[in-house]
């Protein structure tokens, strides 16, 4: 199967175009498989290898490219990976050896079961959001499914749960990697590229894709590439209409294979790439927890002992649409079957922005800032990379019973019902409150009774929440969201859509749910303290009623 011999691709995503000045910015993605510090296939190990490249543009959107297909302007680039590369994936590998973890090279070998699917119910905020008619597949339903199978799961009073799986592949390793850009950077993963072009080039759009430069015949994996094409592949990016004119966010959510016959089934895929071109969620929705049941959204329970904050979801359907392309894509990886479009999914992740109504500056739930502990020549010691004025970014995940082989694991995830919720904190970080208030119970910083608490160390790393309005009763509140590609690229805070979606802001307004405590009355002078015997009469100067 072809998927099944790949072990190098190379995948393009564009970020921004200036028409002004001609420049088009590009990054790029060299995705190994297998472990990145043995020869990989007949060449050498992919980490600290410079590899060199050719960038590819072909104007026009009547089809698709294919091996074959003349590029409209080519750009040749030498991918050099930073000296620290070779390091930095060594002492990945050694920590989690340290910890007792297997860290295993081989491909995926077991064809998910067939009803092993992602799920997600729909709930009432996403279906009035739009003209809402049907879910779009069978994995997606309206009503309480969610909450359904989260009752049936309840484990018994003496359920044993499984042991927790101590094997990870590299594949995963470098997927956690992906989602600390600076580190991937480092590790010689992701790339990127200033391009001069003429604007009359892509007047009617068209596609860029990297691929191995093969006129130097010692360049590294050509071998493999020209013995079978299918071990290094390239995936293309859609680019739509530009002009000299405008600057404007890109975004590729989908990516199509340079193969020799492009295949016929993607259609929808096209379909995906042209409607998040500008990289911003096309249907957002949030709702405030009413009742105590902020998960399930049950209306018959008790109001909320505390406040849960807003919850934020967006793209429901299209967000199940694609996790269940990318488990069909690996069915069909290990099967060798060709059932599933091969259009790998660009998303890595979404950032949530917010704003008072009313008010027209957006700001970010993602922000942080810190720093890491290496440089591009050396890992710990001095060694420092600045992370700050960086966003990070949410991913919504599905859950599903476990069992003691996850491979064999026949039971459907379901996805949360929302994929955000904003408490007035960081969505990406832990909520410092929360941190504040572990500190000052520890039992070392309050030995010394009546004294001030020594100040906190600052977390590394700690949320920026510059700029984002406080959340507070009887305010209105407006959201909107920006999607992430696989090299932590997209839009920026500052930016607009191009196209907006059905509903692609959404607003809220925050009202108090939970009911308000007790009365306390306080008067001054104080009543004399238990056993003492109150006066008869008692003269007093203040009384204050609180909760």
């Amino acid at each position: 199967m072809a998927l099944n011999d790949l072990e190098l691709s190379l995948m393009a995503f564009p970020q921004r175009w200036d028409g002004p000045s001609g420049v088009l910015t590009l990054n790029f993605l060299l995705l190994p498989v297998g472990d990145p510090t043995v020869p990989l296939g007949g060449g050498p190990q992919f980490a600290g290898t410079t590899v060199d490249l050719v960038i590819n543009l072909v104007s026009g959107l009547d089809s698709l490219p294919s091996t074959a297909t003349a590029p409209s302007k080519t750009v040749k680039y030498t991918a050099q990976p930073p000296p620290v590369a070779p390091t930095l994936f060594s002492t990945l590998f050694n920590q989690l050896v340290a910890k007792g973890i297997t860290v295993t090279s081989g491909k995926v070998s077991t064809v998910p079961p067939a009803t092993a699917r992602i799920l997600k119910s729909l709930p009432k905020s996403y279906t009035v959001a739009f003209p809402f008619e049907r879910p779009r597949s069978n994995d997606l339903s309206v009503g309480d499914g969610f909450g359904c199978a989260l009752r049936a799961q309840a484990p018994g009073l003496s359920a044993t749960l499984p042991p927790p799986d101590n094997k990870i592949s590299w594949g995963q390793v470098i997927s956690y990697a992906l989602r600390q850009p600076v580190l991937a950077q480092d590790l010689g993963l992701i790339y990127s590229a200033s391009i001069p072009l003429s604007p009359a080039l892509l007047t009617n759009g068209g596609f860029i894709w990297v691929a191995l430069d093969t006129s130097p015949s010692t360049n590294p994996w050509v071998n493999d590439f020209q013995a079978n094409p299918d071990t290094v592949k390239s995936y293309a990016a859609r680019l739509p209409d530009l002009d000299a004119t405008h600057r404007r966010s890109l975004f590729a959510a989908t990516l199509f294979p340079i193969v020799a016959t492009p295949p016929s089934n993607l259609d929808e895929a096209q379909l995906e790439a042209d409607e998040y071109d500008d990289g911003f969620a096309q249907i957002v929705h949030a709702n405030q927890p009413a009742t105590i049941d902020a998960v399930t959204l049950d209306p018959n329970q008790i109001a909320p002992g505390t406040e849960a904050g807003i919850q934020i979801g967006w793209d429901d359907e299209q967000v199940t649409v694609w996790l269940n392309n990318q488990i069909d894509l690996l069915r069909d990886r290990v099967s060798g079957t060709t059932n599933t479009p091969e259009a790998p999914l660009g998303v890595q992740g979404y950032r949530v922005d917010v704003r008072l109504k009313g008010t027209t500056a957006w700001s970010s739930l993602c922000f942080v800032n810190g720093t890491l502990p290496f440089n591009q020549t050396s890992f710990g010691g001095a060694a420092s990379t600045s992370i700050s004025g960086n966003e990070f970014w949410v991913a919504p995940a599905p859950v599903r019973p476990s069992t003691n082989d996850n491979t064999t694991n026949d039971q459907p995830g379901w996805l949360p019902l929302y994929f955000a919720q904003w408490a007035g904190a960081s969505l990406v970080l832990p909520d410092p409150v929360v941190q504040l208030l572990a500190y000052a119970v520890n039992a070392a910083n309050t030995s010394k009774t009546g004294q001030p608490l020594p100040p906190p160390t600052l977390p590394n790393p700690n949320s920026d929440m510059t700029g984002v309005p406080v959340l507070r009763y009887g305010n209105d509140y407006e959201f909107r969201v920006r999607l992430v590609d696989l090299t932590g690229g997209g839009p920026l805070a500052i930016d607009r859509p191009v196209h907006p979606g059905p509903a692609p802001i959404t607003e809220v307004g925050f009202r108090r749910h939970v009911p308000p405590k007790s009365l306390e009355v306080v008067s001054s002078p104080p009543i004399p303290p238990y056993p003492a015997t109150p006066p008869a009469v008692r003269t007093i100067q203040t009384l204050a009623v609180q909760r």
